[in-house]
């Protein structure tokens, strides 16, 4: 093999000649998507709660429902159960007093009994007042706490559900720009 041929690639032509091919390969293109993608789901979700939740859910609403709207009507039974055993404290006062001042002495100290009696009934009262304030701060305080019980019971993490479906349309184009080109030569000795 000649100089020349190793030269060129060992591709040696007998006949006088020594052939050299150079090809070469330009490939550009350029491509263009556009995409108009629509999409929609709809679906449920559920809470999943167990019976014991199920049973509860219900009577706690009402009740936090009527905390908030109505507080007096709430406290209302048991602020009558207090003013009852209230006034049950006091309830044989007057015949204890009867007893103690005018059955011994035979009425003669019935000034002491009207000034016991009167102190006695004014202490009833006082306690009955007491019992009251109580009841209307309660009742005051409750929309307040009906409130922040709706949020704990609002806020529990309770199972779900989620039952839908999902659609996507789309429409686009597409464009793809080429070309190819090759190019050679041959050197002839």
């Amino acid at each position: 093999m000649s100089l020349l041929a190793s030269l060129f690639g060992g591709k040696a032509q007998l006949g006088g000649g020594i052939g050299f091919n150079d090809s070469g390969t330009n490939t550009s293109s350029n491509t263009n998507t556009t995409q108009n993608l629509n999409t929609s789901n709809t679906g449920t979700t559920t809470k999943n709660l167990t019976p014991f939740q199920s049973i509860l859910t219900g009577p706690l609403s009402s009740t936090i429902m009527q905390l908030m709207t109505n507080p007096q009507g709430f406290v209302a039974p048991f602020k009558a159960a207090a003013r009852d055993a209230t006034n049950n404290t006091y309830a044989g006062l007057g015949d204890t007093l009867r007893q103690q001042f005018m059955g011994t002495t035979g009425g003669g100290q019935s000034g002491k009994f009207g000034m016991a009696l009167a102190g006695g009934n004014l202490q009833r009262l006082s306690d009955l007042a007491k019992s009251d304030n109580s009841f209307d701060q309660t009742a005051a305080e409750l929309p307040l706490s009906g409130a922040q019980l709706a949020e704990q019971m609002l806020g529990q993490n309770f199972g779900q559900t989620t039952t839908g479906s999902s659609t996507a349309t789309g429409t686009g184009t597409s464009d793809t720009t080429g070309k190819s080109s090759t190019s050679g030569f041959s050197l002839g000795v």
